[in-house]
């Protein structure tokens, strides 16, 4: 469910910054240019404080979780080698 927020969250956020890139900030947009700009402002955010602290969090945790299985399997051979 989380990887399909983050591919909505970003295709959102990539097609309000390229909207902007591409129509440029002319006043005649009115609304909708506030919009984009709220999105990417939004998404920009999301990305530095949300999502990329967020996935470097976990994939510290199941590196520890991972090391934890290998010396657990590691003593349990030690333990039957002794055997």
């Amino acid at each position: 469910m989380r990887n399909i927020a983050d591919v909505l969250l970003g295709g959102i956020w990539s097609a309000s910054t390229i909207g902007l890139v591409v129509d440029g900030l002319s006043p005649e947009r009115g609304f909708l240019l506030w919009v984009q700009i709220v999105m990417s402002v939004a998404g920009v955010v999301y990305f530095l404080f949300v999502k990329f602290p967020n996935d470097i969090r976990m994939n510290k945790m199941n590196r520890e979780h991972k090391r934890l299985e290998n010396e657990v399997l590691r003593r349990e051979i030690e333990d039957y080698e002794e055997l």
